[in-house]
């Protein structure tokens, strides 16, 4: 670990070039460097006519009521606020 925090930068040279680099703490594999994946150029108007003027109305008023809402819990879990009161609301 101390060698790849000292060459950390040729390190990540390395990896930019496309080598896959495992890291070591106490002789056991610890983390691994790989090049990311190349990013696809993102297409404008992509979702044109995707949304429909049914976007732009207003939510029914049960969308407001509290009990009425989706979360995901602690242990990134879809849940429904009736039926697990220990959430995490974004």
């Amino acid at each position: 670990m101390h060698e790849a925090k000292t060459y950390f930068s040729k390190l990540l040279a390395r990896a930019h070039t496309g080598e896959e680099i495992i890291i070591g703490k106490a002789g056991k594999p610890y983390a691994k460097l790989v090049p990311l994946s190349p990013v696809k150029e993102r297409v404008p108007g992509i979702a044109k006519g995707a949304v429909t003027e049914s976007f732009f109305e207003p939510l029914p008023e049960n969308e407001f009521k509290p009990g009425n809402h989706s979360y995901v819990n602690k242990k990134g879990n879809w849940k429904n606020e009736q039926n697990d009161k220990s959430r995490y609301l974004f």
